[in-house]
């Protein structure tokens, strides 16, 4: 696998914090960073024209704007100790992400970025990014407890979920923090669902609860063993995911989603879910895939 750590930047207080934390995974993983700087005429952005070719003031301006935050970024980067490569892109954000993806082991980008460089809020970005990224993505945001230490990751009991208990595991490990394990779980309405048995309320609520559990145990197993020290909290509830997993970033450093997956009885998509917890987190959320 790639040991490449591509992040956005445009120079906002954003994208420092996406640099910033991508060099300090760098420096913990021995990865070493992609930055990716992208400039677009406003105009032909909104149209989706491709970039003309020429060389006129407004495209040798915004070339220079471009190759001036390359130059900041890589210059942040060597003070942190982290090999750097850059470039600067005649692309939108989005799509010049989502191409350095294609050869990368992680994503960094902020929550939201300056407008005025990349013409689009980053806010619009990270979710084109973590809709069409081919490599895992973090969304850096200020968490709303700075002292914590605990990851979440948000499980549906799918196969899918494995690869996020593994990326929520490593990355409690590089904090040295605890993980918590959220499973929110829903009653189906009754008939939609084929198959499931005429169970009184509480019954059925009881055999929801049960599954979860059992979907939770299951997934831990052989991962667990490997991470002796780090505390491990399994939490199933009852309960909208993605209304689960937003209350719980309250007092977390990240959390951990995948980008699909069952979605438990409902069959809810995960992307629905992603998408919910990247917008309304109050912390970075980390898409996995």
């Amino acid at each position: 696998m790639s040991d490449t750590i591509v992040v956005g930047f445009d120079g906002s207080p954003e994208a420092h914090g996406a640099l910033r934390w991508a060099i300090w995974h760098a420096v913990k993983t021995n990865g070493r960073l992609s930055i990716v700087v992208s400039w677009t005429l406003p105009a032909l952005e909104l149209t989706g024209i491709d970039q003309p070719v020429g060389d006129s003031q407004l495209v040798a301006t915004e070339r220079d704007m471009g190759e001036d935050i390359l130059q900041e970024a890589l210059g942040i980067a060597v003070e942190g100790g982290v090999p750097a490569t850059g470039a600067v892109m005649a692309d939108s954000p989005a799509r010049a992400l989502i191409d350095a993806s294609k050869a990368a082991s992680l994503l960094v980008v902020g929550s939201r970025g300056q407008g005025t460089f990349a013409s689009l809020l980053l806010g619009s970005v990270s979710r084109q990014v973590a809709t069409h990224a081919r490599c895992t993505t973090v969304i850096v945001r200020d968490a709303a407890d700075p002292e914590s230490l605990e990851v979440v990751v948000g499980v549906d009991g799918s196969q899918e979920s494995r690869a996020s208990i593994e990326f929520a595991f490593a990355e409690t490990d590089l904090i040295d923090g605890s993980l918590r394990v959220l499973h929110g779980w829903e009653i189906p309405p009754i008939g939609v669902i084929t198959g499931v048995p005429r169970l009184s309320t509480p019954e059925l609520v009881t055999q929801l609860r049960d599954d979860a559990a059992r979907a939770v145990t299951e997934l831990l197993s052989g991962v667990r063993n490997r991470y002796p020290d780090i505390e491990v909290v399994e939490d199933e509830q009852q309960g909208n995911p993605v209304e689960l997993l937003t209350e719980a970033s309250e007092s977390a450093a990240m959390v951990v989603v995948g980008s699909r997956g069952r979605g438990g009885f409902l069959g809810l998509l995960l992307g629905s879910v992603s998408h919910g917890v990247a917008h309304h987190a109050k912390c970075s959320v980390a898409i996995v895939r």
